[in-house]
């Protein structure tokens, strides 16, 4: 009984803590994206290589380092880059912009070939539902980044067909592979 009334009084402190630093990050002016005349804040960053198939840069309103007591929408921005050289800190300053990674001419250290964004979709003790609304039919866009010891200015234009989806981030990009 006791271990549990402190596991319970741990997580709650967890979570306190959790919801006054996303209070912070969203106060935040560059961590955005916008889509039409909305604003929603995406103040935590990761950098992601699974299978060694690339790189997947997730820019979230959400610490996925606290998703399994999360309960909330979820705003983000996922970029799939294909050179790994990024997390691995062989740039300092990039511009990608998208291609097809079928076209003969593309370059994964000039290209990117997909990126998706979520607006407002239902997340749940790491669960994330398929409501709100899903963009992920990329037709072109540009992402430009710069990094400073060990953080980034990143700035983005994502096209899907006649929407478009523009934001910015300045802030440590984690690395969820180490």
């Amino acid at each position: 009984m006791k271990t549990r009334l402190l596991t319970s009084l741990l997580l709650s402190f967890i979570y306190l803590l959790t919801l006054s630093s996303c209070q912070k990050e969203q106060n935040d002016s560059s961590n955005y994206l916008f889509h039409n005349a909305d604003r929603y804040s995406v103040p935590f960053g990761t950098f992601t290589n699974q299978d060694g198939s690339g790189t997947q840069m997730t820019l979230s309103s959400i610490d996925f380092h606290f998703a399994v007591i999360y309960v909330g929408p979820c705003y983000y921005v996922n970029i799939f880059l294909k050179d790994n050289s990024i997390t691995d800190g062989g740039y300092t300053t990039g511009r990608f912009t998208f291609k097809d990674h079928n076209d003969p001419s593309f370059d994964s250290t000039k290209n990117f070939d997909a990126a998706s964004v979520i607006l407002n979709r239902t997340y749940q003790y790491d669960t994330l539902y398929t409501d709100g609304t899903t963009f992920d039919k990329l037709t072109d866009g540009t992402v430009l980044f710069n990094k400073h010891l060990t953080s980034y200015d990143i700035t983005y234009e994502l096209h899907y067909g006649t929407e478009l989806i523009t934001g910015n981030f300045s802030g440590k990009l984690y690395n969820d592979n180490h």
